[in-house]
């Protein structure tokens, strides 16, 4: 079979792994590099990731793919986090952080304290109702304090630019029950650059054709137009950005067009800095009520670079800054910064923004999502977009691509497609 795959970040990357032993695979990019938002960059001569990225303990299917091209992650720590509210840092993967939290009232940390053990023991998100809205499930298990000071700033602003009542209550358990703020987080020691490279080196030398810098103008009929030729193929894999997807395809049944273009993203902005020090004790930091909301030290994970390098970054509400330029994004970012850690002394900074960084997990995304299989036949989709409930990773990415691979083989084993 000729099958074609739309996006090289790491769900196209997979599929085409699972796939290119039997079948003819061509990939095509966008961009001048592969790996999506794992791609990494040239920070005055080392290379770095424009986004963040950490890999958990628990991620085996990454492992497993960082460990067969030569990129293994060789230590994993236990990760500290910290709350920036109120220009006060509060250490909370501290045994003492609840209690000096005073963000929060007294009754509003008992009430957090209680809903943390409810997350931690008792809470099955499988049971929780695919309708259901994150403020109205928060309300009742954590209290509406904790809700609008807490949950209400790092989910429905940072995280996704909408009211908590529009969230999905299903998916934002399944976030919390993995546990990100008291996890065990690795970065491959040869960096996620070399992984990719090595990776896109093995399918090219197992036959794979893959086109960087290429422009798809339409898809109609499993014939892929691009911006330099058109491309016949008997199956093609979608993994771009929904929105992206609904701009060059052509003849796609009305109804299905109408049901993907209520699944809505969120962009990002990130800042990446150098630093002589690093900026503080902490590896996570989430800032509340500030328009950079996220500051991670990557060089608490990977000290390998010459100056420490952190990501201080905005999702939720980031399409605003989409609109300034790069001086002003990180004039913004880093007063924001400073305003926690004044004596921070930064000398060097480089901006990335992407509009599709994430779906966003409404109340009404499990209606709306893209599935693996299509309407078409020949039509299937990989990528973040189709693995809702499960948090956004390099693991989900890979694995859905994997998935889609075998359900296309499957069919092909079968003759129905």
């Amino acid at each position: 079979m000729r099958i074609g795959i739309i996006g090289g970040g790491l769900a196209g990357l997979s599929a085409a792994d699972v796939l290119c032993k039997d079948h003819d695979i061509t990939i095509f990019e966008r961009a001048d590099h592969l790996g999506g938002l794992a791609a990494s960059f040239d920070f005055n001569g080392v290379s770095v990731p424009r986004y963040y990225h950490h890999v958990f303990d628990h991620d085996f299917i990454t492992q497993k793919f960082l460990e067969r091209f030569d990129c293994p992650v060789k230590d994993f720590k236990r990760i500290t986090m910290s709350m920036l509210a109120n220009n006060k840092e509060y250490a909370f993967t501290k045994p003492t952080g609840l209690l000096t939290f005073d963000y929060l009232s007294l009754y509003e940390r008992f009430r957090y304290g209680l809903f943390g053990a409810y997350v931690f023991s008792l809470m099955n998100p499988g049971k929780i109702s695919e309708s259901l809205n994150a403020r109205t499930w928060l309300n009742k298990v954590a209290g509406k304090g904790v809700t609008n000071k807490v949950f209400y700033e790092l989910y429905a602003r940072n995280k996704f630019g909408i009211p908590l009542e529009q969230i999905s209550a299903k998916q934002f358990a399944h976030r919390l029950k993995a546990k990100e703020f008291l996890g065990t987080f690795g970065f491959p020691e040869n960096g996620l650059d070399k992984f990719i490279n090595n990776f896109s080196q093995s399918l090219l030398e197992r036959g794979v054709t893959i086109h960087k810098n290429s422009s798809i103008i339409s898809l109609r009929d499993k014939t892929i137009q691009t911006d330099k030729e058109s491309y016949d193929f008997d199956i093609v894999i979608n993994t771009a950005p929904v929105p992206a997807f609904l701009q060059f395809s052509r003849d796609i049944p009305d109804s299905y067009r109408a049901q993907l273009a209520k699944v809505k993203y969120c962009p990002v902005v990130s800042v990446i800095i150098k630093t002589k020090e690093f900026i503080s004790d902490f590896y996570w930091h989430n800032v509340l009520r500030e328009d950079a909301q996220m500051i991670v030290q990557h060089s608490w994970l990977h000290d390998k670079y010459p100056d420490k390098v952190t990501w201080v970054s905005r999702y939720g509400g980031a399409g605003d800054d989409f609109k300034l330029t790069d001086d002003e994004i990180k004039e913004k970012y880093i007063e924001t910064l400073k305003k926690y850690y004044p004596n921070v002394e930064v000398l060097d900074s480089v901006v990335y923004r992407q509009p599709f960084a994430s779906p966003i997990y409404d109340v009404n995304y499990p209606n709306v999502m893209p599935k693996e299989e299509s309407p078409l036949p020949w039509l299937f989709n990989a990528g973040i977009a189709t693995t809702y409930p499960k948090i956004r990773n390099m693991n989900t990415a890979l694995e859905s691509g994997i998935k889609t691979a075998k359900i296309i083989r499957s069919k092909i084993e079968k003759g129905s497609v």
